[in-house]
């Protein structure tokens, strides 16, 4: 009973110390995907969308923080050549 009473404990500690927060709306939709037997090939093909996609997102905004900069091709050649980075 005691070890019962032990393990309840260890259990209760570990949930205050990751409290639980709800899941995003892409979490939800994710997992509602995942319900779905998907053969191994329909996974891969999957994963690379996602990886496509937020592969995309990202060019995008730094392309965006590029030209609100006013960054040119020489900024990038003096940080690829810069020895302090």
């Amino acid at each position: 009973m005691q070890q019962n009473m032990q393990k309840i404990r260890r259990r209760a500690e570990g949930k205050q110390k990751f409290p639980q927060t709800p899941l995003t709306n892409l979490q939800l939709e994710i997992l509602k995907l995942y319900s779905v037997k998907l053969s191994e090939e329909e996974l891969v093909e999957i994963k690379q969308l996602l990886v496509r996609y937020l592969a995309h997102r990202m060019t995008s905004r730094v392309d965006q923080i590029w030209e609100e900069q006013g960054l040119t091709e020489a900024d990038m050649e003096r940080w690829v050549n810069d020895e302090q980075q």
